[in-house]
């Protein structure tokens, strides 16, 4: 599989696009089950404000593809 992703033969389907701020969003999106690719949560990190709250262990809901930085 990884070569098929390294080579392009595969490719992730990306359902919807959810900024950090929105993760509450993201969770209930994926958790109602409609998503027919994956959901990806970018992250800006020119931004001063912290989300309110982070997970303590790096836990990855079932559909979450990743995060994506924009620097």
């Amino acid at each position: 599989m990884n070569s098929g992703l390294a080579s392009g033969a595969f490719t992730p389907v990306v359902d919807r696009t959810f900024d950090l701020t929105d993760i509450a969003e993201a969770h209930r999106y994926t958790a109602a089950g409609d998503q027919v690719g994956e959901i990806v949560v970018t992250v800006d990190h020119g931004r001063s404000e912290q989300p309110e709250s982070t997970p303590s262990r790096g836990l990855r809901p079932k559909g979450l593809l990743g995060l994506r930085s924009r620097c």
